[in-house]
Order: structure tokens, then sequence, then C-alpha cells
């Protein structure tokens, strides 16, 4: 009980936030077995007063980056000898398949239980400042699936875009500072973080990220997704346009969704490729408007142009990603 309640006033101090990568499960190597320990950016393992002499209890990792870093760089977290108490806490097991769990109070990015094991963290760099810090409360298991000595657990931390690495270091829990040692270093509650919104072809829910950096999964009606036709992206035009901020309405007398944000309304036919704007205005979307299952869809470029939303695409998720 002690360790739990450190654990929350722990995570209590830091921004909660969340994330959407999942992979193959891969366990971590040695540190000693890889050219890391910090040389890249700088890694610190603090622990705290409830520390038990097999090293399990509540510790925080710090991840100071390398300048030059972008937001949305991948991070990943593997733990070797043992396991932090996660998706534990939450219910889950091995082989329950939800790979649902948000590593709590994380300052700087969102990291998810890849694994369910709690082993692999993986998540996207999500602070945009330079010289930016990421903070992880975690807590090592005093039971564990592996059957492995805790006392033997260490971590490996990379944090990069690419080939292009901002952190990366090997750490032994055996190694961890006193969190005493941090001092009074503020942990940056008031950053703003880059608000984005995600849809993935195929996929019946999307992601909302906020300026405080907590990511928001939602649920679109009767399976609705974005699909792709004669290689266009088609969005469902609601559930974008709610989600970035405008109001939407539906004209059935003439069959048109109606758009408004910041004073522009934008009138969108039904079986028409051009949208047109409250000052009488036509834009060609390079696609006509869809109706699946009473929803309109329209092509995800052009209702990013109306809502001047800027956009990029990840190619390996099938993912279109809407900066607010």
């Amino acid at each position: 009980m002690k360790s739990k309640s450190v654990r929350k006033m722990l995570c209590g101090l830091l921004v909660t936030s969340s994330v959407l990568s999942v992979a193959t499960p891969v366990f971590a190597q040695h540190p000693s077995d890889k050219d890391g320990d910090g040389k890249i950016g700088k890694v610190t393992l603090y622990k705290t007063e409830n520390v038990q002499s097999d090293n399990s209890g509540d510790y925080l990792l710090e991840i100071k980056l390398e300048e030059g870093w972008t937001p949305y760089a991948d991070v990943q977290i593997t733990v070797g000898k043992g396991s932090l108490c996660t998706s534990y806490d939450k219910g889950h097991t091995q082989t329950d398949g939800t790979n649902e769990y948000i590593l709590e109070g994380v300052v700087g990015a969102t990291l998810r239980d890849v694994d369910n094991l709690g082993t692999i963290f993986r998540g996207k760099l999500t602070n945009p400042k330079q010289g930016g810090i990421i903070e992880v409360p975690i807590n090592l298991c005093k039971e564990h699936n592996r059957g492995e000595l805790v006392g033997q657990a260490y971590l490996n931390v990379a944090v990069n875009e690419h080939t292009k690495f901002y952190a990366q270091g090997g750490l032994d829990f055996t190694d961890a500072k006193p969190i005493s040692e941090r001092g009074n270093e503020p942990t940056q509650p008031n950053k703003v973080y880059k608000e984005d919104v995600r849809f993935t072809i195929g996929k019946s829910t999307y992601t909302i990220t906020t300026k405080e950096g907590k990511q928001i999964t939602k649920s679109m009606q009767n399976g609705e997704a974005p699909f792709m036709s004669n290689g266009r992206t088609m969005i469902p035009v609601r559930y974008a346009s709610e989600a970035l901020d405008a109001s939407v309405e539906w004209n059935p007398a003439v069959k048109e969704v109606i758009v408004k944000k910041d004073g522009v309304t934008v009138r969108l036919p039904l079986n028409s490729q051009y949208a047109i704007y409250s000052d009488g205005s036509k834009a060609d979307m390079g696609a006509k408007t869809v109706q699946r299952n009473g929803r309109t869809y329209v092509p995800v470029g052009a209702l990013g142009r109306m809502l001047d939303a800027t956009m990029s695409w990840d190619d390996a998720t099938q993912t279109v990603i809407f900066a607010k």
C-alpha cells in the first residue's frame, strides 16, 4: 500500500498523458551490451525513499534531450530482468490482448505498455520546446512473470527520429541516484503541448492530443472509418470537423453539409467535388463528396484546407495528422 501511495503522489505532480503505437515485443539487452549510457542527451534514474532492498519500488526516470529534436520523435523504454507495475495495476494480463495501458504521470511524451507485460513502453515526444525534459514515474515490480531477479533489473532508453538520436542510455536500477539529489528543478507544469487530431485508414476510433499533453480516444458510430478511394483518403466530415473545433450541420432539403469555423461557412453539396464558401467562391476538392451509412465523406486534404489545419501523413500506420 505504501508503494502505491507514493507512486500516486509522484503521478499527481506530473501531467497524465497517453499514446498510440503497437509493436512486437522484444526484450532489452543489458546496457553493458550496447554503446549507450546517456552519451547522447542525458538519462538519469532517481529512486524514492520507498525503494526496497531488492530494488522494487518507485523511481523517477529523467530524460534530458539533445537540442534540435522535433515533436513526435519516437520514445522507447525497455526493461530487462524485471518489469514495471503498470498493466497489473489496471487488471490487464499477458493474454487479454488489449495493449491499452498508458503509463501515467509522464511529462513530455506519451508512453504505452505495448506488450502488456510491463517491459516495453513506446510512444511519441509531445513537448515542442527546445531543451525538453521527459519525466517518467515508474514502479519496479516485486513480482513479475519472467522469473528473473528484480535486483538485476535495468532500463534501456532511446528517443530518436529515423536515424537521428536525441537521447540514448542504459541504466541499472542499482545505480539509481537518491531523488534528493535531483534538487528543486521545476517540472514545467505550464508547458503547452502541440495539439493534434489523428485519423487512421480503416479505424473507427480517432485521437485528440490536448495542449496539456493529454491524449483522448473517441469512437465513430456504426463502424465508420476513413477509407481510400481512387488514391484519395476520404474522411467523415462531422467527426473530423468537430475535432478541429468547427460546427457541422446537415441541410436535408438540398442534401449538403454546412461547416462553420471562425466566422467562415463552407457548404459541401452531396456528390459534388466543389466546396462553396460564404463569399460565393468555390474550391475544387479533387473528388466528390460521398455518403456511407448516412455519413458524408470528403477528401482529407480539402477538409484540412477548409479548416486551416496543417496536415501530415504517417505512411507506416496509414494515419493522417491534423496539427491544430
